[in-house]
């Protein structure tokens, strides 16, 4: 159940990001005014750190439980170091624009730290030797990264490319199987749907 909990974090927060990209920074232009124009345009970007940034905070919650404080520290500490020395390193001596040296430093810092803590808990998730112990949250991430470089990637209309990168997760879950069936109905069972679907169609036949 982590493992899944893990990966809709991950893929919802792909989804929300290409929803996002076309349409983010005028919703908040509409909402706040047009001096908000280019916070917008950083939220949206910045939507594509979400996910892993979400998967990172959870991976690291179980690695306390699961493994010991010490990796879960070194996750955080990892993300820590990157997001703070990214920043400084982009705007000073590679003289980035202080709001992408910060946005860079913040994806840079969520994928990296979800990586780390993922690899952390994968070997006390699926013990064993075998190398397809990793596939679970390396066919994600590799969906992920492609979904973001077709998005931020600039070579189509953002709407377009969105829709293109919407058709790739989809596909991409689909033909890699990233939620088995089996990870489905034991989420279905655990949230109850198919009991109140039950309960509704038993009540709506009475």
């Amino acid at each position: 159940m982590l493992a899944t909990t893990l990966k809709i974090c991950l893929m919802g927060g792909s989804i929300a990001a290409v929803i996002a990209a076309p349409f983010g920074s005028r919703i908040v232009e509409t909402m706040f005014g047009e001096r908000f124009l280019v916070a917008g345009q950083a939220f949206s970007v910045m939507m594509w750190g979400i996910g892993p940034y979400a998967a990172a905070f959870i991976a690291i919650s179980a690695l306390i439980a699961l493994a010991g404080r010490s990796r879960a520290i070194g996750v955080a500490l990892l993300m820590v170091m990157i997001q703070g020395g990214g920043i400084a390193f982009l705007a000073g001596p590679l003289d980035l624009e202080i709001t992408r040296a910060a946005i860079v430093a913040f994806l840079v810092a969520s994928l990296a730290g979800m990586a780390w803590a993922l690899h952390e808990l994968t070997p006390v998730l699926y013990p064993g030797t075998s190398t397809s112990r990793w596939i679970w949250w390396l066919t994600p991430t590799a969906i992920t990264l492609l979904c973001a470089a077709i998005s931020l990637g600039g070579r189509a209309h953002p709407l377009w490319a969105s829709l293109t990168a919407l058709a790739v997760i989809f596909i991409g879950t689909t033909l890699f199987a990233v939620f088995p069936r089996r990870e489905v109905a034991a989420l279905i069972a655990k949230t109850g749907l198919r009991q109140r679907a039950i309960t509704r169609g038993l009540g709506d036949a009475a």
